[in-house]
């Protein structure tokens, strides 16, 4: 894992906002990081299928879907509102340019780069603590994505097959099943309290057991899906594992531009 000098709780919260008021101290990284002005290209927005359904507390729920190989958004949402989900956005009218965008680079945050951008809190600590509760069997290659992603500098990920942590600790549920023919490789579900930060107890992952054909593309599928799960979007580099749709190159891991985003962006 990586750390930094401890942030203090009260900067944490200011840092709500971090996207539109903090960037980079100087040179590249200032050039490349986010906020910037203009629309989100449209492939950092597209690609998945939404459902979003607010919450009676006030907080609002989301589950994002990836679409299997050779299934457009347009047929996914069809085949996921024959199967009842609720509250899904219509790819072919939802998506909606930013005049600001979170990004760094080619990486943007989740939900199509919106300002602030969804994550986790410090809760006292230098970088926010996940632990990736793995349920799924060996074949999908969880543990070595946790691995990658711990490679950022900023949020610190964990691998375990035990109990949730507490003590200000986040947990994200990772599950795999035979779901069969529903059209999505992956999902992340989660919630956002008014400040846009996860809600503990309400981010998961599930694993389409039906459409992993190969190591490659269960890593793959993976990659994606955790990467969501600590607030990353889909980038424009196709050598990304957080492409916004499957690829021939069935690339593996986060590229350079997804683990800046994640230290400059939202978790500076």
């Amino acid at each position: 894992m990586h750390r930094r000098p401890r942030i203090a709780v009260a900067l944490a919260a200011a840092l709500t906002a971090a996207c539109l008021t903090v960037a980079p101290a100087s040179g590249a990284a200032a050039s490349a990081a986010a906020p910037r002005s203009g629309s989100v290209p449209s492939a950092a927005a597209d690609g998945h299928v939404w459902s979003v359904r607010p919450q009676a507390d006030g907080s609002v729920a989301y589950t994002a879907y990836r679409p299997a190989p050779g299934v457009s958004a347009a047929r996914l949402y069809r085949l996921l509102a024959a199967q009842g989900v609720p509250g899904l956005l219509d790819p072919a009218t939802a998506a909606t340019p930013l005049t600001v965008a979170c990004a760094y680079s080619t990486a943007y945050a989740f939900n199509g780069g919106m300002c602030p951008p969804a994550r986790w809190r410090w809760n006292g600590y230098s970088d926010p603590q996940v632990y990736f509760r793995d349920h799924t069997p060996a074949a999908w290659p969880v543990r070595a994505s946790v691995t990658e992603w711990n490679r950022a500098v900023g949020v610190d990920s964990y691998w375990t097959t035990g109990p949730c942590p507490t003590s200000g600790r986040h947990c994200v549920h990772v599950w795999s099943g035979n779901y069969g023919t529903t059209g999505w490789t992956g999902n992340t579900s989660y919630r956002l309290d008014s400040s846009r930060f996860f809600i503990d107890g309400s981010v998961w992952v599930e694993l389409n057991d039906y459409y992993a054909a190969s190591t490659v593309d269960r890593r793959n599928t993976a990659c994606h899906e955790l990467g969501h799960a600590l607030g990353v979007g889909h980038n424009l580099a196709d050598a990304s594992c957080m492409y916004a749709t499957d690829v021939p190159s069935n690339p593996q891991y986060p590229h350079s531009s997804d683990y800046n985003l994640l230290r400059y962006v939202l978790y500076p």
